[in-house]
């Protein structure tokens, strides 16, 4: 609603857009999406564009229209081919791209999220202690990870400490329960011990409360 009226105020879009935007809480764009802006305000997690099985056209429209109008977006399942040929194009289509936006690129997770280099993301408190079992667990962690960050949420890792070894994941949990953890994301793709473990471990009470 915020970015609505001062679009308004700085007469960016006229009475009769802002009006529509406000009744519709979502962005049509080109008549191939409609971009949810206010999923934050109403949900408390932004939209996340997903490029896996997007057309390229369908893929950068909807990228460029939502960072001129809101200044953030957060992409997923995108990978370094394509990131890199939208960063191209991006720089190409809006003046000034490289002065005025932050890239932060997330190769691993296969993931990128662009902002404006004033947008500032909303702390929401909150701590997650992110596990995996092995190194091939990594990726979609670490794709977790970069949702959690754009989300205003802390992040603690602690990566290849599966069940198998279990002198590697006692002290990991120790540290984190000191950290007042609130949440466990535990990535275990062929080792579906690990998060039952993790869960039933003895933590102490104040973070048992909290979880």
């Amino acid at each position: 609603m915020e970015s609505i009226l001062k679009d308004l105020y700085e007469r960016r879009i006229t009475p009769e857009e802002a009006k529509r935007l406000l009744e519709s809480g979502y962005l049509d764009i080109h008549g191939i999406a409609k971009f949810d802006f206010m999923r934050q305000s109403r949900c408390g997690i932004p939209e996340i564009v997903i490029s896996e099985g997007k057309d390229y056209e369908y893929l950068f429209n909807i990228v460029y229209t939502t960072l001129t109008k809101w200044g953030r977006v957060i992409i997923s399942r995108c990978e370094a081919e394509r990131s890199q040929k939208l960063l191209e194009d991006l720089k190409k289509g809006i003046d000034g791209f490289d002065s005025d936006f932050d890239v932060l690129e997330h190769e691993r997770a296969h993931g990128m999220v662009i902002r404006k280099k004033d947008f500032e993301v909303p702390r929401s408190g909150g701590i997650i202690g992110l596990i995996t079992a092995g190194t091939s667990d990594i990726p979609v962690a670490l794709e977790a990870k970069m949702m959690a960050v754009e989300n205003g949420i802390e992040v603690l890792e602690a990566f290849d400490v599966g069940v198998a070894g279990l002198h590697r994941l006692v002290p990991v949990i120790k540290e984190m329960s000191t950290r007042n953890v609130d949440v466990y994301i535990v990535c275990a793709g062929r080792e579906g011990t690990l998060p039952s473990l993790v869960a039933g471990m003895d933590l102490p009470p104040a973070v048992r409360r909290r979880s």
